[in-house]
């Protein structure tokens, strides 16, 4: 298949006016067509990871993040079954976002078994590394303010966005460089997780244990409960619980 040509205005089936001006000159370029192009490439991230296409893009998206080698097959068949596809996709534009924050806080997708090039410390429970895609991304905080429209552009020209959404995304970048990701404990048993020596390795990682109630069914349908020791972040004076407690590269 031959690649296909350059940027044609023409195919968008816009006013004249609006590209009669367009240039390809990276500093001829308005205002009107940075915004339009950020947004595009945006797009075509999107429908990247959630299809099959192929990206004949300089840089590919699913090769820039380390996404595997299938157009994101496993984004784009949870994504083909949902029965939510605007949440679904909501959600995928948000994961897109939590990437680019994540790389510019020197945050990799690490590979390495030994896990030095994510500089994983056991001791803190901190990683500078994205390992699980779902459990890592949650941790990183997208600006509330952030509207679709910039966080479609956020990855192409940052300078488009508002400046208060640049000073929040550069506050959660130095917030990531400090603290790094923390590593999952994993699926701790009750066993685990009611010994002593398992509560001192998690407590220097800033978890506790506590007991919870959970609610079940028995099986003539009787609700009932029963206590549960469940891992929980210890919170800081002022701060909010906001994701679980990170990845581990390896169980207690």
């Amino acid at each position: 298949m031959t690649e296909p040509p350059g940027f044609d205005a023409a195919r968008l089936d816009l006013p004249a006016k609006l590209t009669e001006e367009f240039s390809s000159g990276p500093d001829n370029k308005s205002e009107f067509q940075r915004h339009l192009e950020a947004a595009m490439h945006g797009a075509a991230d999107l429908a990247r990871i959630t299809t099959r296409l192929q990206d004949y893009r300089k840089k590919d998206y699913t090769k820039v993040y380390g996404l595997n080698d299938h157009g994101g097959s496993g984004i784009s068949e949870n994504f083909e079954w949902t029965t939510e596809p605007m949440q679904r996709m909501n959600q995928i534009i948000n994961d897109n976002v939590r990437r680019k924050i994540a790389r510019e806080a020197g945050i990799i997708v690490c590979s390495d078994p030994s896990h030095r090039a994510c500089k994983a410390d056991q001791n803190k429970g901190v990683t500078y590394g994205i390992h699980n895609s779902w459990y890592d991304l949650r941790q990183v905080a997208i600006p509330t303010g952030m509207t679709l429209l910039e966080k479609m552009q956020y990855e192409h020209d940052p300078s488009l966005l508002s400046p208060a959404t640049q000073q929040a995304l550069a506050q959660e970048v130095q917030r990531l460089k400090s603290e790094g990701i923390r590593m999952n404990p994993g699926t701790l048993t009750q066993e685990t997780l009611a010994s002593e020596e398992a509560r001192k390795v998690l407590k220097k990682r800033g978890i506790t244990v506590v007991s919870e109630k959970r609610p079940y069914f028995t099986d003539n349908g009787r609700l009932k409960e029963w206590p549960m020791l469940v891992p929980k972040k210890i919170l800081k004076p002022g701060a909010h619980e906001n994701a679980p407690a990170g990845w581990a590269c390896t169980m207690l």
